[in-house]
């Protein structure tokens, strides 16, 4: 009865994880050892509403646009859906603005817990880092660029979509906790990005587009006894918290890691 008592087993610690996603953060670290978050998981609410239940439109939106930005267009397109039991019309709303809209218990209003990717030195090593976002037809967020794709499964909490007690978890990953691949693990990664000397980079690299006005530019700072990466950047570049802005998607890839060269040219600096 093997099958069988595995199932209830599993029934006992195992319960489907909920709508929003934790992820693990992305570190910096500067010269004298601090972390500093490069990619961190943000919290707070969504507003929704239901169409039939609004009653007044027009005073509706006022009210919640006087607390939180919320599109007016997208507002009236959604409670125009009155078929439509669900719609948000606001993304990431602080704790004070969501406690202040559910203080006036508007009719049809519905606040909703909500988590985001949050990348606190806005393009700072972008391409480094890329950015977490939807990727085919997969309902869940994923790692599409940089260190969020190339570390996807250690950052995501879960690979399974499933939560599991952590007393249970000992046994079920142990051939995970024994394993020497640190990409097999989950949790948050630190890297030995130095944010001051990335800055620098930067600012010179801007300095070379003033200049020169090439198409692209990009430069790697390195430990040349260890290998260690200090500062990476590319020009142009975008801010992976609006990723969604960008015109040409082509500033998202890292080419001085996914490029491709003639090894002639890469040994013409190294003859020199």
């Amino acid at each position: 009865h093997g099958a069988q008592y595995r199932t209830e087993g599993m029934g006992q610690y195992v319960e489907q994880a909920p709508d929003t996603q934790e992820r693990g953060t992305i570190f910096f670290t500067t010269k004298d050892g601090q972390l500093v978050a490069a990619a961190v998981m943000q919290t707070g609410w969504r507003i929704a509403i239901d169409p039939a239940l609004v009653v007044d439109e027009q005073g509706t939106y006022a009210k919640l646009n006087a607390i939180t930005v919320v599109d007016k267009d997208r507002f009236m397109q959604s409670v125009a859906r009155k078929n439509d039991p669900y719609e948000e019309v606001a993304f990431r709303v602080n704790d004070d603005a969501a406690t202040k809209v559910r203080k006036l218990k508007l009719p049809g209003v519905i606040v909703v817990q909500d988590q985001w990717r949050l990348y606190p030195g806005k393009d700072l090593a972008a391409q480094t880092l890329g950015f977490v976002g939807y990727k085919g037809e997969s309902k869940s967020k994923v790692g599409v660029y940089g260190l969020e794709k190339g570390w996807d499964s250690t950052l995501s909490e879960s690979a399974t979509g499933l939560y599991v007690n952590p007393f249970a978890e000992i046994f079920t990953n142990l051939e995970s906790a024994l394993s020497t691949d640190p990409t097999s693990h989950h949790g948050s990664i630190v890297t030995s990005i130095e944010p001051s000397v990335e800055a620098q980079l930067e600012k010179t690299l801007d300095e070379v587009m003033k200049d020169y006005t090439p198409k692209l530019a990009g430069g790697i700072i390195m430990d040349p006894k260890t290998g260690e990466i200090y500062a990476m950047g590319l020009r142009p570049d975008f801010d992976p918290n609006t990723y969604n802005l960008v015109t040409n998607p082509g500033v998202y890839s890292n080419v001085l890691v996914s490029g491709r060269y003639e090894l002639g040219s890469i040994m013409k600096p190294l003859t020199m």
